[in-house]
């Protein structure tokens, strides 16, 4: 299964990104869109909790961090909390809440049982260092029920792009499997083949998420950011 292209991690453990966010609130006979803060789901991975010198470069932390806000606002259908803001280009939060509305009420939602698996492998900074792109391989992200996704073929080469903006937070502004190969300072070319062959450590959302409670919800359930309203000058 592809990650969301243009889309896109709870208490990364041992990591120190510990994010809370605002859910749904799901019991039966809530006010729709009502709200409440709890804590993001601790990540077990495997075979081990991804480490190395390039894990504390701050593209990639944003990269990370930004897709654990992903998979939690997806598993609860809340897109308003701050990290997804600060994680994600404002047009992006809105396309993953458009989508997730569909899929309510479609009936074909679904819960990610972990944030995208990726491996990162190099950061290629702008000269102006407003903007970088991280390099790496992805993995299938884990749903349920799962997606069906054709022939699509995983692990792959993937590449997004974060951006720096004026408030200090690295949003990333794109992501997609890399069109080109590109050849990593071990000489050796980042491609789908090379992907295959690697380590790519999977996380798992501990508690799980609540498929049976997602699925009660509908796209009018979905919280989104607010919109900014109409300001006024004042003589």
């Amino acid at each position: 299964m592809r990650p969301e292209p243009l889309r896109a991690r709870s208490a990364i453990s041992g990591g120190g990104l510990a994010l809370s966010v605002a859910v749904a609130v799901l019991a039966c006979g809530c006010v729709a869109n009502a709200a409440r803060p709890v804590e993001t789901p601790a990540v077990r991975w495997i075979p081990a909790e991804p480490d190395g010198d390039i894990e504390t470069d701050p593209w990639v932390r944003a990269v990370r961090a930004a897709e654990l806000a992903h998979a939690t606002a997806l598993n609860s259908a809340n897109y308003s909390d701050p990290s997804m803001l600060h994680g994600w280009r404002e047009d992006h939060v809105d396309r993953f809440a458009r989508r997730a509305a569909r899929r309510l009420d479609d009936g074909s939602s679904y819960v990610a049982l972990g944030p995208v698996p990726f491996t990162p492998l190099a950061v290629e900074v702008d000269p102006s260092g407003d903007g970088a792109v991280v390099r790496g391989c992805a993995d299938d992200l884990v749903t349920l029920p799962e997606r069906e996704e054709g022939s699509v073929p995983w692990p792959q080469a993937y590449a997004y792009r974060v951006e720096l903006g004026a408030d200090g937070h690295r949003r990333v502004a794109g992501s997609t499997d890399a069109p080109e190969p590109y050849t990593l300072s071990t000489g050796e070319s980042l491609t789908d083949e090379y992907c295959a062959a690697i380590e790519i450590p999977h996380g798992t959302f501990d508690p799980p998420p609540d498929l049976e409670a997602l699925q009660k919800l509908r796209g009018r359930d979905v919280i989104t950011p607010p919109k900014p309203g109409p300001t006024s000058e004042v003589e």
